[in-house]
């Protein structure tokens, strides 16, 4: 039996229309990092996320609190340093808080 073919790439099968072009794949586009009984629109729900507005992807990372939504946008030539810096303040972090909770 002859393929008949309707419309742009389908081809009429035993079981209905089937798409010769359409090929399709699934991206993700946000990760929600929360506590785990927290709501997900909760303020200690922390949303990374890529965007693009035409000049290619980069990530954002948005919190929602009282006075709205917070984001800041990270390309990936800005991630090293934003990354270093991060990492260097969280250092200082585990440093102060250690001396703090050790002393009297």
């Amino acid at each position: 039996m002859k393929e008949a073919w309707a419309g742009h790439g389908a081809r009429r099968t035993k079981g209905g229309m089937m798409s010769e072009q359409a090929k399709y794949g699934m991206l993700t586009k946000a990760v929600i990092v929360k506590q785990v009984n927290d709501a997900i629109f909760g303020e200690t729900a922390t949303t990374i996320a890529l965007e693009d507005e035409g000049s290619g992807l980069y990530v954002t990372v948005s919190q929602t609190a009282y006075e709205g939504e917070q984001k800041i946008g990270i390309t990936t030539e800005d991630w090293p340093a934003v990354r270093a810096a991060i990492e260097q303040m969280l250092a200082i972090c585990e440093a102060q808080n250690g001396k703090a909770a050790g002393s009297v």
